[in-house]
């Protein structure tokens, strides 16, 4: 069964907002609502983060902060492996605003005064391009390019780590899926310097933001995938209060199932 893809709307009118949401929620078995915004920041914020499948973006935002030109000169500047597929709304219908959308990493214009349009047929377009847009992001566990010139038995101790994380329903487009990989692995590998501190330094991030996309990506996995999945795949006691795993909770016990 194809995976549901994530989905987030970036819209500043209250009516459109509102029947957008309700056409994605209408197709939860192909697409899950992930976050609803009126403000760019706010809309890079949750990219940075979660990197969902697909982003709806008003281009205008005149009621709330920012433009949809930010967002996507915002989403260039990740240089994402896998950025998000973007479908422009909007009552622009300048030939040249488009074109300048398209070199900003556009994917697709729905314009709102065209005939036909509403926020069903966006839906129903994307479900129609869904299989494509799933096959933008391979859910495999591939090697990084310094993997690639490991050792074999690191690399089949990184896959053996990828592959748990998958079982226990970490998506591989989640941002926090490599460092959580990572910090995994260098539990099995008895590191001596403090895990998530390392793994910020090895990407060259700060570890606030390696922590809170780890958890982030935990939060996830606990808040959409199928109870009885979970309890199988994940068998130690949650001792946190929100039931769900912290970050030391979750890595050591990977580490740990994977060592015995």
């Amino acid at each position: 069964m194809e995976r549901k893809l994530d989905i987030i709307i970036v819209e500043d009118d209250p009516q459109d907002r509102k029947a957008m949401s309700q056409a994605v929620e209408s197709a939860f078995e192909d697409f899950e609502l992930v976050a609803v915004t009126d403000s760019s920041n706010t809309a890079l914020k949750i990219i940075s983060d979660d990197n969902p499948d697909i982003v709806i973006l008003d281009l205008e935002l005149s009621w709330g902060q920012g433009t949809g030109f930010d967002v996507l000169k915002g989403i260039k500047k990740m240089s994402l492996t896998y950025p998000p597929y973007t479908v422009i709304t909007t009552n622009n219908i300048s030939a040249v605003t488009h074109s300048f959308v398209r070199e900003l990493g556009g994917d697709f214009i729905f314009v709102k005064t065209q005939n036909g349009y509403s926020p069903q047929e966006v839906i129903n377009f994307l479900k129609s391009a869904k299989h494509s847009i799933a096959g933008r992001r391979p859910i495999d566990v591939s090697l990084t390019e310094t993997d690639k010139h490991a050792p074999q038995w690191k690399k089949n101790i990184r896959k053996t780590i990828g592959n748990e994380l998958l079982k226990i329903g970490i998506s591989p487009k989640n941002i926090g899926f490599n460092y959580l990989l990572d910090a995994v692995y260098l539990i099995l590998d008895e590191c001596k310097t403090p895990i998530t501190a390392t793994v910020a330094q090895n990407y060259n991030k700060t570890q606030t933001s390696v922590e809170r996309a780890m958890q982030n990506a935990i939060n996830r996995t606990w808040s959409t995938e199928n109870i009885e999945d979970l309890l199988e795949n994940y068998t130690a006691k949650i001792s946190s209060v929100k039931g769900v795993p912290t970050i030391t909770e979750f890595i050591y016990y990977c580490a740990h199932k994977i060592k015995t």
